[in-house]
């Protein structure tokens, strides 16, 4: 929808320069690491996608099995470990769904 009215104002040549530009801005962040496991390695994982990704370290008393998952903002989950991860298959996972490579 956000991306919508700002082509139709773009096209019809009726936008402000760089109205375009806002349009990643507006997005992030794009989805939530729940991490019950409280991993180093995705809390750094995380800091890279800072504008991008909210990092939830938590502690949950059922967590079916379950360490970590990426939430994407529509409830979608993209990702899930059963195990302590060392963020190799999150990794992956980011690639797919977030537009931008990681700060370094």
């Amino acid at each position: 929808m956000n991306l919508g009215w700002k082509l139709a104002l773009t096209i019809r040549d009726d936008a402000d320069p760089g109205l375009m530009d806002s349009y990643q801005r507006d997005r992030w962040p794009v989805a939530d690491l729940l991490d019950r496991s409280r991993s180093d390695s995705l809390r750094k994982l995380a800091d890279c996608y800072q504008d991008q990704l909210s990092y939830i370290g938590c502690n949950t008393k059922e967590c079916l099995g379950l360490y970590a998952l990426l939430i994407r903002l529509d409830g979608f989950i993209a990702w899930a470990s059963d195990n302590s991860s060392d963020g190799s298959e999150a990794i992956h996972a980011l690639s797919k769904w977030l537009v931008v490579s990681p700060k370094q």
